[in-house]
């Protein structure tokens, strides 16, 4: 753990401040001056380009920043108007830890207008999870010199004990026209243990701990094609829903949603799914499940998959802390649940019928020292009506053995009984050996899966399985010259068996990574492997290689392509034919209130020269805002694999978290005007605290 600093935030009962970004008022004078800026990337230690102020300071309500960004040619200053967490511009932020234990701390991000981005970084994770979503206030403004931005992110926002003497942070500034990070306090970003190394400073002392009620009633109409929709409990068209958060104290909240409207604002883009062994993962996007991720996290894996919660019907989730243990509970209704996605079988559509699915999971986890923890899951899911249950049960644990290294281990069984009525028990053990620094790092893993071996609630693909992988990395950061870090993984191998002893797969992946000033990045790679698939053994071996920049402070692009041979999940007659493919994706902001971006995804597969298919998905949108809290986006989808088309348009009003306006809809079909089908939405929500 860091050692605690001279520094502390001043308090008073009331500071009258107003975020504007201006930083006018008396309070400013007495706050916390933060020390200069060092460079976090590319040269830890150094001074940066450009020099950054922050100031800090408190009431009973909230924490507040004045931050003044030096930069004086306005052509290197990125900035634009965008959605919650979308924009990736010039920015700065803080690393915010409430308990200063170095086990999770808030992310606050403010771009130069002011547009907002949070999330939460805990302990045992390698990034930050953007799904969290906090209500606190932020302004941004340009100025000839740079940019100044202000937040004020009240206490009531965040977990924090009922005494706050030390506050954890991290505050940085991020120049994409350089890719430079700089922040305070120094610190290597490439360093084991990242929340380790936030600066302890005196914090407020004694907090309110009011209790809190928010409730966000929504209203919903949908209609399409077939009349209106009845994916929910409606009265002609409309559906009423309601989520509740009551927080008795800063360390418990409980969030009940009823009838809710778990449509998504932006459909799900296409992907290749021609060929594909096993079925493709979605990211999550509502807000129901986004929330608290986090605490559902397994050294396991995904054995919390909640786009498998298709339809629910209520949902119920409760989270809790104190005295070094954490406690969550997820508990949904889904009127619509998806089949198994394991290969050893699991239920088929066929299966399920009309039944409906009660899912929960359950989640402790017992910190025992920095880095350490012991963890308890529980998850069930349950289809009475079909016969159908599956239960896991496990213990985990992760042991930070001195600053670089750490040994984490699960132990889990699961119990599943089928449409026979016949219940089945099957272990799952998970072990996880990693070292490193900022200069290179080892890892080595093992992985044993019984046959029979189901988690219903998540995304587990394989079973009768039994794995070994290791994986080595050197880093190189030059002091002088145009590249920046270059980072070499000579070894990523992995080697798979059934538990009778038969090899199932390997795979040998080395690969490099290049970083040069402007941030240009280069990586390429090669890969050989092997697998079992229909009782035929596939050998396969690709190449590969990613690019992305900035081509302008206003348009940046990414490209991914690759070429060799892959396996034909023919579950007839598999082969290994040629395969060549790629993605490629680019972003121009025209103006501060306009952008638009590219993506397409294509591949082509033959055998022997004769092509077995081909096809490019693709999806063009654009987004006009005309404040920061109104606007409007068009989306054009396509895909020549089954020509199908796609067009969904979406006018939005959103002030906060909870309080937004949607009016849009949706045309597809594959150019037979008898094939076409629309939808149409419209949805208001607002958030209030009664």
């Amino acid at each position: 753990m860091p050692l605690p600093t001279p520094l502390a935030v001043p308090h008073a009962e009331h500071q009258n401040i107003v975020v504007d970004a201006v930083g006018g008022e008396a309070a400013w004078a007495n706050a916390l001056s933060i020390p200069a800026f060092v460079q976090w990337y590319p040269r830890p230690g150094a001074a940066p380009q450009r020099a950054t102020a922050v100031r800090i300071t408190s009431d009973d309500e909230a924490l507040y920043l004045l931050i003044e960004a030096a930069e004086p040619d306005p052509a290197d200053l990125k900035a634009g108007y965008g959605r919650h967490d979308a924009r990736d511009d010039d920015r700065v932020g803080i690393y915010l830890d409430p308990a200063g234990d170095g086990q999770r701390a808030y992310l606050f991000v403010v771009n130069a207008l002011g547009v907002q981005r949070d999330g939460v970084r805990t302990a045992s994770a390698t990034g930050d999870d953007h799904a969290w979503d906090g209500r606190w206030l932020s302004a941004g403004r340009i100025t000839e010199t740079g940019f100044v931005v202000e937040m004020a992110i009240p206490w009531a926002t965040l977990r924090h004990p009922p005494r706050v003497d030390t506050l954890g942070m991290m505050v940085y500034r991020y120049r994409p026209v350089a890719g430079e990070q700089s922040g305070w306090p120094p610190t290597d970003a490439s360093s084991p243990g990242w929340l380790t190394q936030e600066a302890l400073v005196g914090g407020p002392g004694p907090l309110p701990q009011s209790p809190s009620l928010d409730l966000i009633p929504e209203l919903t109409y949908g209609v399409g094609q077939g009349g209106v929709a009845v994916d929910r409990l409606n009265i002609g068209g409309l559906s009423p829903g309601l989520t509740a958060r009551w927080s008795p104290r800063s360390s418990v909240q409980a969030l009940v949603t009823l009838n809710p409207d778990f449509s998504q604002v932006e459909s799900d883009a296409a992907q290749v799914a021609v060929n594909r062994r096993y079925a493709l993962t979605t990211p999550e996007k509502r807000p129901f499940f986004l929330e608290g991720q986090e605490w559902f996290q397994h050294p396991a894996g995904a054995l919390v998959y909640t786009r498998s919660m298709a339809a629910p019907r209520y949902g119920l989730r409760s989270t809790a802390e104190g005295g070094g243990v954490k406690a969550a509970v997820l508990h949904t209704y889904d009127a619509l649940p998806t089949p198994s996605v394991n290969e050893g079988g699991g239920w088929t559509e066929a299966d399920i019928g009309e039944a409906g699915a009660y899912e929960t999971v359950m989640r402790l986890r017992r910190q025992l020292g920095p880095g350490s923890d012991v963890g308890f899951l529980f998850s069930d899911r349950s289809l009475p009506e079909a016969g159908l249950y599956n239960e896991v049960v496990g213990l985990d644990a992760r042991a930070q053995v001195g600053s670089s290294s750490a040994l984490t281990s699960a132990a889990l069984f699961s119990s599943t009984t089928g449409i026979d009525a016949t219940t089945v028990l099957a272990p799952k053990v998970t072990l996880n050996w990693n070292t490193g620094g900022p200069k290179g790092g080892f890892e080595v893993d093992g992985d044993y899966v019984h046959p029979d071996f189901r988690a219903e609630n998540g995304f587990l693909t394989r079973s009768d399985w039994l794995f070994g992988g290791a994986n080595a990395w050197r880093q190189y950061r030059p002091k002088e010259g145009a590249l920046q870090r270059a980072t070499v993984t000579p070894v990523d191998l992995g080697l798979g068996w059934d538990t009778s002893g038969e090899l199932r797969s390997f795979f040998l992946a080395p690969m490099s990574s290049l970083r040069f000033v402007g941030n240009h990045r280069v990586a390429f790679g090669l890969e050989r492997a092997g697998e079992t698939f229909a009782d035929v053994w596939l050998d396969s071996r690709t190449a590969w290689v990613n690019y992305g920049a900035p081509l302008s402070t206003d348009w940046e692009i990414s490209t991914y392509a690759y070429v060799g041979q892959s396996p034909f999940y023919d579950p007839v007659a598999p082969f290994v034919g040629e395969v060549a493919g790629g993605t490629a994706t680019t972003k121009v902001q025209i103006n501060r209130a306009l952008s638009f971006s590219a993506s397409a995804e294509g591949e082509r597969f033959t055998d022997e020269g004769a092509l077995v298919y081909q096809g490019i998905v693709s999806r063009l949108r654009v987004e006009a805002f005309a404040s920061p809290h109104h606007w409007a986006r068009l989306i054009l989808d396509r895909s020549t694999f089954d020509e199908l088309r796609g067009a969904e348009l979406l006018f939005a009003w959103e002030d906060s978290p909870g309080t937004a306006a949607y009016l849009g809809g949706n045309l597809r079909g594959d150019g037979d005007p008898d094939n076409r089908e629309w939808a149409a939405l419209a949805k208001l929500s607002y958030a209030f605290s009664p």
